[in-house]
C-alpha cells in the first residue's frame, strides 16, 4: 500500500479554501499529526517529575527554567545511565565470581588438612565426614562461580 498526496493544484480554489478552514491535521510520510494549536493541550501525567510519558514528544524547560530539554535527550540520558548501571552490575558479578572461587579454593585446602587423621572411633568418623563436607561444599562453590 502506497501513501499518496494530491498536488496542491488538484483541488479547486473554493474546495481548497473549505479544506484549509476545516484542516486540523497534517500528513507527513503517511503519518497524520495534529496541527499545532489545535485542540486542548495534553495535561502532564506526572507534572512534578521528569517522565517519558510527558517529555518524549515535546521540548520542555529544565527544572531551573533556563534551557529546553528535548524528549530525545531525556531518553538518551536514561539509556546512558542504564549502560553505566549494566557495567557496574557486570563488575559486581565478576567480583562475586572471584570471591566464590577463592572461597572454594580455601575450603578445599582446609578439607585436605591432616588434622585428627589418626583419630579412631566416632570422633575420627565425625572428622572424616566434616572434611568430606568441606570438600563437597568447595565443589559447589566452584561450580557456582563457573556458572
Amino acid at each position: 500500500m502506497f501513501c499518496t498526496t494530491k498536488p496542491p493544484g488538484s483541488v479547486s480554489p473554493a474546495k481548497r479554501q473549505i479544506n484549509e478552514v476545516k484542516e486540523t491535521k497534517t500528513t507527513i510520510n503517511c503519518v497524520t499529526f495534529p496541527l499545532p494549536g489545535e485542540g486542548p493541550e495534553q495535561q502532564l501525567l506526572k507534572p512534578n517529575e521528569w517522565s517519558y510519558c510527558d517529555y518524549f514528544w515535546a521540548d520542555r524547560k529544565d527544572p531551573q527554567g533556563t534551557t529546553h530539554v528535548t524528549g530525545f535527550e531525556v531518553l538518551l540520558q536514561k539509556q546512558l545511565k542504564g549502560k553505566q548501571l549494566q557495567k557496574e552490575m557486570a563488575e559486581f558479578i565478576h567480583e562475586r565470581i572471584k570471591i566464590e572461587e577463592e572461597y572454594a579454593k580455601n575450603l578445599s585446602k582446609l578439607s585436605l588438612s591432616p588434622l585428627a587423621a589418626q583419630e579412631e572411633g566416632t570422633l575420627g568418623e565425625a572428622w572424616t565426614q566434616l572434611k568430606k563436607s568441606l570438600h563437597d561444599e568447595a565443589e559447589v562453590h566452584l561450580k557456582f562461580s563457573n556458572k
